[in-house]
């Protein structure tokens, strides 16, 4: 078994060897300082550095990879290989529907039609590329459906139904002479997205399909992504004999010399491209099909959906709101969808203010401290319904053996997802604690309920209750008895002999609360005509403690939104002062 494995390595690395000496035959310059190895572990191809040190290291920033055109893969190349079966016209058409179609073909014909001459052009690097990738893709409805209500789910149902699907059937209509298998096709759709680069990098300014298009950058997309090093990709025209030679070239401008990327490395110093791009599991498994190992690297995503662009500049203007990403909603002209990612053991500082936002009064134009404790309280709700998603058994519902590989990608996801989600939510906890225990003027509805005799008295003659569980019995009851402590504490008569100055001073922002909204708030008719069916009985049958009126429970159903927070985990009310809190 040793001995065939030990066969196998040799193979694939005579193919990347082959696949070089083919590039430096077509012109490319690929200088000794760039070593390209098969990787046993990864199956896969990486560059590493000739001689691990210094001196070596520097000459990275002035020894560029020259990859000559004429071996980049393009649609422009597909498009020539394919007007021999189909008609330019109806090539363009198809090229201006659905992106990057034709190098697509131009790849999956490379399993039917291995004696044409152009993909025989390309079989050095098509026998580097991965023949097998476990993307999601690929996956069963069964395997798909143990990830499902996740964003993994989402984004490989979007692409299988919203991309390969419609440019399958389109390729039918085509009626080609050879024949483009399902699995062909997404093997070329997985190739393109993880490999390709932007194709106005062929500086083709009478192209017009340059600017949404890829090609393939043979060489230089062995390369491994790392966000740790500076990278320049450019187009050079050279003097090549008695012609002009047109090259990309890639060159690294600023190496992390000490990066995470090449600590376990041994020996070997890796050379890494930078693609520009933020990806966690989730786009790695259905772009590339593997997971990301270092948790580090990971993030979950959060996506919410606000009403327009306005919004999302009063977030980041006033309120210093930074979101992973912003875009039109593609479903809706005017909505607009934001994004924040959750990394590992990392306070989320920017959610929370997004929340603490959203759940301002429309007569507030500030963060509370109240918006801020209902801020979390969703966030808190939002991410343990999303954990659920996470803990699913890696089985299918028939009992059907799922893929090892799979298996191992879903565990590995799973696994990553749910300790960021956990950490987030004990910092999210820790938070809620913290800022309860620090704000001064908070306290409990349930204790002033069990203390207050007074009040209890005026529970007991106008709902016939006098006990906090009582009153959660029945929740018009409880909101009631809301409405009545706030105009209690509103308009209650103090004595001397019957001052409390510790309580009088803990509940004094109700009565300067009610009397503020008494002040700005003009009742009209139809206030009066909502409250009196409900609230007539009060008035008309006064207590010994307090009489209402129905101008009171006009009024107090306003103070009540501005300065009462529900903790989730024990649905106890606390009323809180209105005032501004400054997150940072």
């Amino acid at each position: 078994m040793a001995k065939k494995s030990n066969n196998n390595y040799k193979q694939k690395q005579a193919d990347v060897d082959a696949c070089v000496k083919w590039a430096v035959d077509h012109g490319s310059s690929i200088p000794e300082l760039y070593q390209f190895k098969y990787d046993t572990q990864k199956y896969g191809v990486y560059c590493k550095l000739s001689t691990n040190d210094l001196v070596h290291k520097e000459q990275l920033k002035f020894t560029p990879l020259k990859i000559d055109e004429s071996i980049i893969l393009s649609n422009d190349l597909a498009q020539s290989f394919l007007s021999k079966f189909v008609s330019i016209k109806d090539l363009g058409s198809l090229r201006e529907t659905h992106v990057n179609i034709l190098i697509k073909i131009f790849l999956a014909s490379s399993f039917k039609l291995e004696n044409n001459p152009q993909i025989i052009d390309f079989k050095s690097y098509f026998d580097v590329l991965p023949k097998r990738i476990a993307s999601s893709i690929f996956w069963s409805e069964e395997e798909l459906q143990i990830v499902a209500n996740t964003d993994l789910h989402r984004k490989t149902m979007q692409i299988l139904n919203k991309t390969i699907k419609p440019e399958l059937e389109a390729i039918k209509n085509l009626n080609l002479p050879f024949g483009i298998t399902e699995d062909s096709y997404k093997w070329a759709h997985c190739i393109i997205s993880s490999r390709g680069f932007p194709a106005i990098l062929l500086e083709n300014v009478n192209n017009k399909y340059h600017k949404q298009e890829a090609i393939l950058w043979p060489i230089v997309d062995f390369l491994n992504h790392s966000n740790n090093v500076q990278v320049q990709w450019s187009k050079q025209t050279e003097e090549q004999g008695d012609k002009l030679s047109n090259k990309l070239q890639f060159i690294t401008v600023n190496s992390n010399l000490n990066g995470d990327d090449n600590k376990s490395d041994g020996d070997d110093f890796e050379i890494f491209n930078n693609y520009g791009e933020n990806k966690n599991s989730e786009d790695y498994i259905i772009n590339y099909g593997f997971a990301l190992e270092n948790l580090n690297d990971e993030f979950v995503t959060i996506t919410t959906r606000v009403a327009n662009e306005e919004y999302v500049k009063l977030c980041e203007d006033q309120f210093l709101i930074k979101f992973a990403d912003s875009f039109k909603d593609p479903n809706n002209d005017e909505s607009y969808i934001v994004k924040f990612s959750l990394s590992y053991n990392k306070f989320p500082i920017y959610l929370i203010k997004f929340f603490s936002v959203a759940c301002r009064l429309r007569s507030e134009n500030f963060i509370s401290r109240r918006s801020t404790l209902e801020g979390l309280s969703h966030i808190n709700s939002t991410l343990t319904q999303m954990l659920a998603n996470y803990k699913s058994k890696i089985i299918t519902e028939s009992g059907k053996p799922i893929q090892q590989d799979v298996s191992n990608l879903i565990k590995n996801y799973q696994v990553n997802f749910k300790k960021i989600l956990n950490s987030t939510l004990d910092l999210l906890q820790e938070y809620t604690k913290s800022l309860i225990k620090e704000t001064k003027d908070l306290f409990s509805y349930k204790n002033q309920v069990s203390t207050n005799s007074a009040f209890q008295k005026l529970l007991k003659h106008h709902l016939k209750k006098t006990t906090y569980k009582e009153l959660l019995q029945d929740e018009n009851i409880f909101n009631v008895s809301l409405l009545m402590f706030i105009i209690y504490q509103a308009k209650k008569e103090i004595s001397i002999d019957t001052l409390d100055e510790e309580d009088y001073e803990t509940t004094s922002f109700i009565r300067e609360t009610f009397f503020s909204v008494v002040k700005t708030y003009k009742i009209t008719d139809e206030d009066y005509l909502d409250y009196a069916p409900q609230f007539a009985s009060f008035i008309e049958n006064p207590s010994s403690v307090l009489s209402f009126t129905l101008e009171d429970f006009i009024i107090a159903d306003i103070v009540v939104d501005k300065i009462t927070w529900e903790k989730p985990s024990s649905k106890e009310v606390f009323f809180i002062k209105q005032e501004e809190y400054s997150l940072n």
